[in-house]
């Protein structure tokens, strides 16, 4: 019985602890590959896009607390999410990055 406990716990935990945000802006920073992206209506989480760095990042930010949730990339998925990003903001006018699931190439929230 502990068992399945357990293990329905570990299937159901990190769904909770997912989080889709929608962003309407990508912001130039003094690096040629680093972007932060940030809801003009909503400023409780922002995200920094880093595809210059060593290692390849997307940096969920929740403010004011300041705690980080990062994502360790590839240079092609650090390529693919700028382009979905950018692409998204000329054509729909903002963007949803889902925390647990960051390649979703679609502009909406999976709701």
């Amino acid at each position: 019985m502990k068992f399945k406990l357990i293990m329905i716990l570990l299937f159901i935990t990190p769904a909770l602890l997912s989080i889709e945000t929608e962003y309407d802006q990508i912001i130039d920073t003094e690096y040629d590959a680093v972007w932060e992206l940030e809801n003009s209506q909503d400023g409780t989480v922002s995200a920094v896009l880093d595809c210059q760095s060593f290692f390849h990042k997307l940096d969920f930010i929740y403010n004011p607390s300041g705690e980080v949730l990062e994502n360790f990339l590839s240079f092609k998925e650090c390529e693919d999410i700028y382009y979905k990003v950018t692409d998204c903001l000329k054509t729909e006018g903002y963007v949803c990055i889902d925390t647990d699931d960051i390649l979703y190439n679609q502009c909406y929230c999976k709701d």
